[in-house]
């Protein structure tokens, strides 16, 4: 592994005390091993099920933001582009980088009471994961990203 850091912020716009940025828990990186990025959260189920489940809409966020900051669009043709290109290296396939949540209950939950927490944390963050890759335009005045939401069939988590 070529480098990893803990509770790293990633700054959205306007960002204050009323509107979080994203911190995430890990960021590793092994390009050498095909591994650009993997942001990490890891969850030790001491918050509500939605809380965590609402850092993917922030992620989200994150991701759509474009800069306007002419030293890092210059890089990219002059165009305008998300920050976290330039916090790292290209993934080698569409997409944002990947997310992992790794469920921790040391002993506050059973492996019922988990399973259960890990799917309603599925389900919670379903819009965010389930889309599909298609070359499209934003919705409703967004900016495009190429992906929408569809229903894709329900799955169910095991506690490991």
């Amino acid at each position: 592994m070529a480098s990893w850091a803990t509770e790293v912020v990633h700054p959205l716009p306007g960002a204050c005390r009323t509107r979080a940025s994203v911190r995430t828990d890990a960021v590793l990186r092994a390009a050498e091993d095909g591994l650009p990025a993997l942001l990490v959260e890891v969850d030790r189920c001491t918050e509500a099920d939605d809380v965590l489940a609402a850092k993917f809409a922030r992620y989200r966020e994150f991701f759509r933001v474009k800069v306007k900051d002419h030293s890092i669009a210059a890089s990219h043709g002059g165009q305008h582009v998300p920050p976290w290109e330039s916090f790292y290296p290209p993934t080698g396939r569409d997409g944002y980088p990947p997310i992992v949540v790794v469920f921790d209950p040391g002993t506050r939950l059973g492996e019922q009471a988990l399973k259960n927490r890990m799917n309603r944390v599925l389900e919670l963050t379903r819009e965010h994961w389930s889309g599909k890759y298609e070359r499209r335009g934003g919705y409703g005045g967004e900016e495009p990203d190429g992906y929408s939401t569809t229903k894709m069939p329900s799955r169910s988590c095991s506690p490991p």
